[in-house]
C-alpha cells in the first residue's frame, strides 16, 4: 500500500518494466491496435504513461489508438464497461486486469472465433496455480461456478484476469453504479451463456497485486525492479549508492503488533530494511511458475475437511429432527 501512494499499481515495475507495459505488449502481439485504459487512483500518471506510449508508437510507425477512461468513483470490474459501451461498438474485446504478470499467454480471441454456438459468451484464461476458486465442467470446458466452496480441489482453477468477451456480455452488466464482472458472468450463465475456460501449460502467470507476490516476483526476475520505485530510488540517492546496485527486500521493522504505537499518516512509509549488492553477485533468474500448484496431499486434506463438514451438518440436522419428534 505505501508504494502505491506515489505510484499506481499498474505502473509498478516488474523486472525493469511497468506491469501495464507488459500487458500492452501482450495485447499488441495479439494484433490489438485500439486500447482503453481505466483509471482511478493517481489517474494522471496512468494518462501520462498512456499518452507517452501512443506518441512513441506513432513515432515508430505503429497505428495504435489510446483512450483513457477516468472513473471518479470505483465502478468495479463490471461497472468499468459502462463508460466504454460506445467504444466497444458491438465488437469482441479483451478485458484484462492491470495488476497481473503473464508470459506465453495464448490469444483467447483466436479460440472464441471458432465458436458459433450462442452458448459461448467469452473465453477466460485459467491457471492451476493460485487460489483456484472457479469450477470448470470437464466435457464442455464451461465455467459453472465462479465462487467455489471447494477451492483447491480437483476441477477448480484460478481466473487469471484475462478474458476475450463477446459484446453481448454488456446485456448482463448492471447499467450503472458499482458491479463485478463475475456477477455478469453468473447472470449470463443463468440465461444459458457461458464463459469457456482456456488453460495452457506454457503460460506463466501470477497475481502481482499483493505485497508478498510482488516482492517474490521481483526477487526471481532477471532485472530487479526495486530501484525503479520512486521511494527506493530517492533513498538510494540519499545514501550515495551506485546506480548499478541490486536491491533486495529483506523485511520490515516494526511490523509486529504492539500495545502502544504512535499514530501515523495513512500513506506513511513503513521502516523498510534494504540490502544492496553488485549485479555481478545476483542470483540467476528462475523461469518457473512463482506460484506452484502444491502437493496432492493438500488437495486431499481440503477434500477431507469439506467431507467432514458436510457429514457434521447432516448429523446436526438428524439430531434436530429427533429432538423435535
Amino acid at each position: 500500500r505505501p508504494f502505491t501512494c506515489a505510484t499506481p499499481k499498474p505502473l509498478m515495475p516488474v523486472w525493469g518494466e511497468p506491469m501495464l507495459g507488459r500487458i500492452v505488449a501482450m495485447l499488441r502481439s495479439w494484433g490489438v491496435d485500439d486500447i482503453a485504459f481505466n483509471t482511478h487512483c493517481l489517474h494522471e500518471q496512468v494518462k501520462a504513461w498512456a499518452d507517452g506510449y501512443r506518441r512513441g508508437a506513432v513515432a515508430a510507425g505503429d497505428k495504435v489508438k489510446v483512450k483513457v477512461s477516468y472513473e471518479p468513483e470505483i465502478l468495479g470490474t463490471g461497472g468499468v464497461l459502462n463508460p466504454l459501451r460506445e467504444w466497444i461498438e458491438g465488437e469482441p474485446f479483451y478485458l484484462v486486469n492491470g495488476d497481473i504478470v503473464v508470459e506465453n499467454a495464448p490469444n483467447p480471441l483466436d479460440k472464441i472465433r471458432n465458436f458459433d454456438s450462442t452458448a459461448v459468451i467469452g473465453v477466460a484464461l485459467v491457471s492451476e496455480s493460485g487460489p483456484r476458486t472457479i469450477e470448470v465442467e470437464p466435457e464442455s470446458g464451461f465455467v459453472t461456478n465462479w465462487r467455489s466452496q471447494d477451492a483447491g480441489c480437483d476441477g477448480t482453477y484460478t481466473y487469471c484476469g484475462i478474458t476475450a468477451l463477446k459484446p453481448e456480455i454488456l446485456d448482463f452488466v448492471k447499467p450503472e453504479g458499482f458491479s463485478s464482472i463475475v456477477s455478469a458472468y453468473e447472470d449470463a450463465m443463468m440465461h444459458g451463456r457461458f464463459v469457456k475456460a482456456l488453460k495452457s501449460r506454457e503460460m506463466l502467470w501470477t497475481d502481482a497485486g499483493t505485497i508478498p507476490s510482488y516482492i517474490d516476483l521481483n526477487r526471481d526476475g532477471d532485472d530487479n525492479a526495486f530501484t525503479d520505485i520512486p521511494q527506493v530510488k530517492a533513498a538510494l540517492e540519499a545514501a550515495g549508492s551506485k546506480p548499478d546496485s541490486r536491491v533486495e527486500f529483506i523485511g520490515a521493522r516494526g511490523s509486529e503488533p504492539r500495545r502502544e504505537r504512535p499514530l501515523r499518516r495513512p500513506c506513511a512509509l513503513p521502516q523498510v530494511a534494504w540490502r544492496s549488492r553488485p549485479r555481478s553477485a545476483r542470483r540467476p533468474a528462475r523461469h518457473q511458475d512463482p506460484h506452484p500448484r502444491g502437493s496432492g496431499r493438500r488437495e486431499e486434506d481440503v477434500g477431507r475437511r469439506l467431507r467432514q463438514g458436510r457429514r457434521g451438518a447432516c448429523a446436526l440436522q438428524r439430531a434436530r429432527r429427533r429432538s423435535r419428534a
